[in-house]
């Protein structure tokens, strides 16, 4: 992806869209397109692979299945954090929050991230599942830090829920369509 021109270099930018309209695999070319130009990113992402959610660390590749699979009985309820039909391992959750509280604990040191991406906050963030604390504490760390920038994804129908849960209007955050071609993620 190409664009014309930069946005300003908030602390926060956000990556929106609707379902399935390319916020991850645009986010994937931009992560290699910044480290090719010897960014440090550090975070996780969502990618759907085989009709299964996944989350992977952006730091090690390493990635674990988030959708509870039904050969596993659907998982007993201790072990699963549900959302209308959807139902999620917590075990995956819980190391998701873990690398991003790492990636965030380099932050200010040689060779720490500079980008943080969390893919995606969504209605168990709201909630204070799923990827929080880890998503809060992200925030407030940019906020404190001159050299670290938070890019969080979220669904076109929930930015206004989350920009008001998180308290981040202009001048902190930059909000991408990622449907918007004038405005596209390669120019942050």
């Amino acid at each position: 992806m190409s664009g014309v021109g930069t946005l300003p270099a908030t602390p926060v930018v956000i990556l929106t869209g609707p379902i399935q309209s390319g916020k991850t695999t645009a986010l994937v070319s931009w992560i290699a397109e910044r480290r090719a130009s010897g960014a440090r990113i550090g975070g996780v992402l969502a990618p759907v692979t085989d009709g299964k959610r996944h989350l992977r660390s952006i730091a090690n590749g390493e990635e674990r299945i988030l959708d509870v699979a039904a050969s596993d009985g659907g998982g007993s309820d201790a072990d699963v954090v549900a959302i209308g039909p959807h139902r999620f391992y917590a075990d995956v959750f819980a190391w998701a929050r873990a690398e991003l509280l790492s990636d965030l604990d380099s932050v200010g040191r040689a060779g720490g991230c500079e980008w943080v991406v969390i893919d995606e906050v969504g209605p168990l963030e709201l909630r204070d599942e799923g990827l929080e604390p880890a998503v809060g504490e992200a925030l407030r760390i940019c906020t404190e830090h001159d050299g670290l920038r938070v890019l969080l994804v979220v669904r076109d129908r929930l930015l206004a829920d989350v920009t008001g849960r998180y308290g981040l209007a202009d001048p902190i955050a930059t909000v991408i369509d990622v449907t918007d071609l004038s405005a596209p993620i390669s120019s942050i």
